[in-house]
């Protein structure tokens, strides 16, 4: 699959894969796009994955560009702050298209279950190592 490009601004930006931690967050829950509550959850949310995926070497589309987002920081409280901002200064329909293309794609890189139980018990390097 190949990056997204996303325009909010007037410069393409190609969207960059996000760090594992960020996609496992935004990966964590399952969503029912048919139920109103999930698609505002989803689009949200997708703030913060547009904010993760974002190329560091062009300009971000709001006046400040937030820091990622760490670990001990509430994703749904940073993810407001992100999408509230942009909202100020993007298109709506531009930025609820691009907040769900970007949580696709960082959902896209989370760690399959497959991958964890595979995982299950390692605790060696490889054999013939």
């Amino acid at each position: 699959m190949d990056a997204p490009v996303i325009d909010l601004h007037g410069h393409p930006a190609t969207l960059r894969k996000p760090r594992a931690s960020t996609a496992l967050v935004l990966a964590s829950r399952g969503y029912d796009l048919s139920d109103d509550a999930d698609v505002v959850t989803w689009t949200v949310l997708g703030a913060a994955a547009l904010r993760e995926c974002w190329p560091d070497d062009l300009g971000w589309p709001a006046p400040m560009r937030p820091l990622r987002w760490t670990l001990g920081k509430p994703i749904a409280s940073y993810a407001q702050d992100v999408f509230d901002a942009l909202a100020e200064v993007v298109p709506r329909s531009k930025l609820y298209a691009a907040c769900s293309v970007a949580m696709s794609w960082a959902r896209s890189h989370a760690i399959a279950e497959t991958e964890v139980s595979e995982a299950e018990g390692f605790s060696g390097p490889p054999q013939g190592a």
